[in-house]
């Protein structure tokens, strides 16, 4: 008897790993809400739905239209449908004193706040003379957000603060207040974005050691030391996503500005850059930054670090412990101080489950008819 042999290899399903990838959920308001001159301030919701259960915030972008001559009034504040509150801008032009910036906000030139921006929101304006249109007459259009004292209000920082138990979805809060007569104005959301993980929650914090002061004399190095209590694997479990400093100080060149992680491993942020020029003001390192060795005080915007990646430096090692901002005054006769040094990590999505296993049966016979060869079918 002829006998036929089909031998079937395995099904081999390969499945790469897949990310949980962020996710963005969006909401808006049209409905003009009129701002009262000179008076408290009027709260627009925005409704936000769709973040799943125990998801963890992980950004915030906000596009408003308003109208308003003389930006320089308004304080705008973003609050969580649980009341936690966050400052987008805060009466821009006011931290040098008088009376804050004189340029115009119109609805059709909508204004983007978000942190990935290079333009601080205490600068709105200031590139135009008063009375002009800012993004309309200066093609800025994007800000990122400030508190009172024109420092960087990151809202990483803000959505890693809340609670991922609590319920993100509902009305969001975005207030609005015009602390000084003669100007009126009015003002739409065209759009609020959420971005979610159901992955682990991003970890940020800041120093509870600051202002130190940098004296006027040459040579000394000043620290400033932030715990993180979490714990993970740099590469693995969480990347060092941004270092954001503030440190006023004149003749930024005498500085030389490092991080150093809880094993004391060192990364030069920025080494002598700045020549005769002033401040660090909202400064932040990312990886895939701009070169700071191009540019010049007061380093507004994101920056790569002088030595390389946070990626590179600090891959491989426990996040949990001290993180250690090292500034070095080299030379005497310029002072200063270190006002704020932030640190945010983000999760490294890792896998739902394990990738599906096809499994195949044992070796099976398929009878034909007398006479007929028959059939062998394997399974492998």
């Amino acid at each position: 008897m002829k006998k036929i042999t089909l031998t079937f290899f395995a099904l081999l399903v390969t499945l790469s790993t897949w990310q949980v990838n962020a996710q963005t959920v969006t909401g808006s308001n049209l409905a003009v809400f009129a701002i009262p001159d000179n008076a408290p301030g009027i709260t627009m919701p925005v409704n936000i739905t769709g973040i799943p259960s125990g998801a963890t915030l992980t950004d915030i972008e906000i596009d408003l239209a308003i109208n308003h001559t003389w930006a320089g009034d308004l304080i705008i504040t973003l609050a969580a449908p649980t009341g936690e509150t966050s400052t987008v801008l805060f009466k821009p032009g006011t931290t040098t004193g008088g009376a804050g910036d004189s340029s115009n906000l119109i609805s059709t030139s909508a204004i983007t706040f978000t942190d990935v921006s290079s333009n601080s929101a205490e600068d709105m304006g200031s590139t135009i003379p008063g009375g002009q249109f800012i993004c309309q007459d200066d093609a800025i259009c994007d800000y990122f957000p400030t508190l009172e004292d024109g420092s960087l209000s990151l809202f990483a920082v803000f959505v890693a603060s809340l609670d991922p138990m609590n319920d993100a979805n509902g009305d969001w809060s975005v207030y609005v207040e015009d602390t000084a007569g003669g100007d009126t104005g009015d003002f739409i959301v065209p759009e609020l974005r959420i971005t979610y993980s159901a992955g682990a929650p991003p970890i940020a914090g800041c120093a509870t050691d600051t202002p130190i002061v940098i004296t006027t004399v040459g040579g000394v190095t000043y620290n400033s030391i932030l715990n993180i209590a979490d714990s993970g694997i740099l590469g693995t479990d969480y990347d060092l996503d941004l270092t954001s400093i503030e440190i006023p100080h004149t003749w930024t060149s005498d500085l030389d500005i490092q991080l150093q992680s809880p094993m004391g491993t060192i990364l030069d942020l920025s080494m002598g850059n700045g020549g005769s020029g002033d401040n660090y003001t909202a400064t932040v390192f990312q990886d895939g930054g701009a070169d700071i060795n191009a540019a010049s005080p007061p380093f507004t915007g994101t920056f790569e670090p002088e030595g390389g990646t946070f990626a590179a430096a600090f891959g491989g090692e426990d996040l949990n412990g001290d993180w250690t901002l090292i500034v070095t005054d080299n030379f005497g006769g310029d002072g200063g101080s270190i006002d704020s040094f932030c640190i945010g990590f983000l999760p490294i999505s890792g896998p739902i489950g394990d990738p599906p296993v096809i499994a195949c049966p044992a070796d099976i016979s398929v009878d034909t008819d007398p006479g007929v060869c028959e059939a062998v079918v394997n399974f492998a």
